[in-house]
């Protein structure tokens, strides 16, 4: 005799948490850095544009950790250094 989970239904469907989309915008960033550190043997200004987009990613790890994860020490650090990052890579743009 096998053991099932007696809260779930035979044809209940699975929905996919709200939560998920965190993970696609952390997977996006994270791509898009890849692609910003690839142009940037090309064009310097690239290696700005990939700083930025690394804060913004840092951001999104740390939106994550909160609410998939739910990491609370982390998270702070992450946020912390997402925003150094954009600050560093917004005076890097402006002079």
């Amino acid at each position: 005799m096998s053991k099932e989970n007696k809260s779930k239904k035979p044809n209940q469907t699975i929905e996919p948490k709200q939560n998920a989309y965190g993970l696609v915008v952390q997977l996006l960033l994270v791509l898009a850095v890849v692609v910003l550190l690839i142009l940037s043997a090309f064009d310097r200004i690239f290696l700005t544009i990939a700083e930025i987009v690394t804060g913004a990613a840092l951001i999104a790890m740390a939106y994550n950790n909160h609410t998939v994860y739910n990491r609370k020490y982390l998270t702070i650090i992450y946020v912390i250094f997402g925003l150094l990052v954009i600050v560093d890579g917004v005076v890097s743009l402006i002079g």
